[in-house]
């Protein structure tokens, strides 16, 4: 690298380092961008809609006296959102798309750039396009605190919002432009991902202009925790598409499935953290049993997805297990694998459990709370359990066909599904009231509900029968857990060899010197 000779000696050591950080990717992308017609026609496009628009509500206004920020200030960040939360995710799929379909992706692999330098580098570029924006937007939002009847508070919170959105549905866009590479499914999710933003835009326009509206809420010391809240987890959030994305283009040999699942887990502890938050500010039963309920779905919608996993590590995955017993054995459910899937929707559901007893012990709500109350979130682990572990029976090794894989994450709401739906129907034939009303052991709403009204006694026999399905399907993963175990003490027990066959930093100095 050639440098002034005027800089001190001491400039070209990081100008350097810097240099070869830059992400090549956000480079190539944003050049790209700014030459297309694309990005080009979107913002000039939108900055005269908004100057146009803009121009037409202050005519329309000028007769009357009232202040009229809060109308300009609509009108703007309506063109702003369509802009910034439409067309630049959506060009974020393309750009990602473009990859694909170019035949381009072969060339970025064989450039030695890892899979985290290609995704981040296209989140930049897009969250660079989304800054070009918002800064040329700026004046406009400016001058509708000018006009007045707009807090300028009110505006940059607003405007952070919009930013953290907009970056969130660019790394949405890019983790789905990376679920698959067949054509006529990338036309699917196109439409569908249009469909969405097209939605989220419209809520973000009526959400940015009844805050700015009602400014008042910003005084609000909850309305301020849930907005900290807000930002904090969509953060946390952030990195969950990355993930994805990244898991997607890495080798198969690779981990890519620990990433996933240790910011799974965060989220769901930052979640949790701000839910005993509000929690021990307003006690309440009923939003707890809900969050918990969520979480635990949530928890298994994340399983599905490691559910066609290989059983055994990848040659590059193998290397990566810790060379400690305890910690290896400690993080044996965020490893890679389909078996070790199971155990981490079993140990993420029983710890919104635990959550959830703690929380209600120590904050409760004057209302009480009895023993079906502390069984109802249990409930939903034992047959997400059940759902998910039957499903992983069928997989053993590698499935390299994405209808296959489609069709095992697809068996576990189809065996939901059939266990609320087939006794109603053999009720309904057998003339049984009960199991055509849904009250059966196969519907867990039902199980639930009962647990919550403290009916335990009528729900003895469903309780004992989902344990028992429960039991029966642990016991026949109990072969394959135990072979991941194995696995993994084996793996950690090679690392602790590897790390003994080094030499240590001292004398491998000494034999460079030598």
């Amino acid at each position: 690298m050639n440098v002034d000779p005027r800089f001190p000696k001491s400039w070209p050591g990081p100008i350097e380092r810097l240099a070869e950080r830059a992400n090549p990717i956000l480079v190539k992308e944003v050049r790209q961008a700014l030459r297309g017609q694309y990005f080009r026609l979107v913002f000039w496009l939108t900055l005269s809609a908004a100057t146009v628009i803009g121009m037409m509500v202050l005519m329309a206004a000028s007769a009357t006296n009232e202040p009229q920020g809060i109308s300009f200030f609509s009108t703007i960040f309506g063109c702003l959102a369509i802009a910034a939360h439409g067309f630049v995710p959506f060009a974020a799929f393309v750009a990602m798309g473009s990859e694909w379909e170019e035949n381009t992706y072969d060339l970025l692999v064989l450039s030695n750039l890892k899979p985290r330098q290609i995704v981040i580098g296209k989140l930049l570029a897009a969250g660079t396009q989304a800054l070009l924006i918002y800064s040329a937007f700026g004046p406009f939002l400016v001058f509708a605190f000018l006009l007045g009847g707009v807090d300028l508070l009110a505006i940059l919170v607003v405007l952070a919002a919009s930013m953290l959105l907009s970056l969130g549905l660019s790394a949405v866009a890019i983790a789905l432009s990376t679920s698959t590479q067949s054509k006529y499914l990338r036309i699917v999710a196109m439409a569908v991902l249009a469909a969405f933003l097209m939605w989220v835009t419209f809520v973000s326009m009526f959400m940015g202009t009844a805050l700015v509206s009602n400014p008042g809420e910003l005084s609000d010391p909850q309305f301020r925790i849930g907005l900290i809240a807000m930002f904090t987890l969509g953060l946390v959030f952030l990195s969950l598409p990355l993930a994805q994305a990244c898991s997607r283009l890495a080798h198969p040999e690779e981990n890519r499935s620990t990433p996933l699942r240790s910011l799974t887990y965060l989220l769901l502890v930052c979640g949790l953290g701000w839910a005993t938050y509000l929690v021990s500010r307003m006690p309440d039963r009923d939003a707890t049993i809900g969050i918990s309920i969520f979480s635990i779905i949530c928890l298994g919608v994340g399983c599905m997805s490691f559910l066609t996993e290989p059983e055994r590590f990848g040659r590059r995955a193998r290397l990566g297990i810790p060379r400690s017993r305890f910690i290896a054995f400690v993080t044996l459910p965020v490893q890679p694998g389909a078996t070790r899937a199971l155990l981490w929707f079993l140990c993420g559901g029983v710890f919104v459990w635990l959550w959830y007893i703690a929380v209600n012990a120590i904050w409760p709500d004057g209302h009480g709370t009895h023993g079906g109350h502390l069984l109802a979130p249990l409930v939903p682990v034992l047959y997400g359990f059940v759902y998910l572990g039957l499903p992983g029976l069928l997989v053993h090794e590698r499935i390299d066909s994405s209808r296959t894989r489609i069709t095992v994450r697809l068996l576990a709401p189809a065996i939901a599904v059939s266990g609320v739906l087939g006794p109603a129907i053999l009720g309904f034939f057998l003339d049984n009231s009960r199991l055509s009303e849904f009250a059966h052991a196969g519907n867990p709403v039902w199980v639930v509900l009962k647990l919550w009204e403290d009916e335990v006694g009528g729900v003895k026999g469903s309780l004992f029968l989902v344990t028992t399905v429960a039991a029966i399907v642990l016991a026949l993963n109990a072969v394959r857990i135990g072979r991941a175990v194995r696995e993994t003490r084996q793996a950690s027990a090679e690392a602790r060899a590897r790390a003994a066959a080094l030499p240590s930093k001292s004398r491998a100095r000494e034999l460079v010197a030598s």
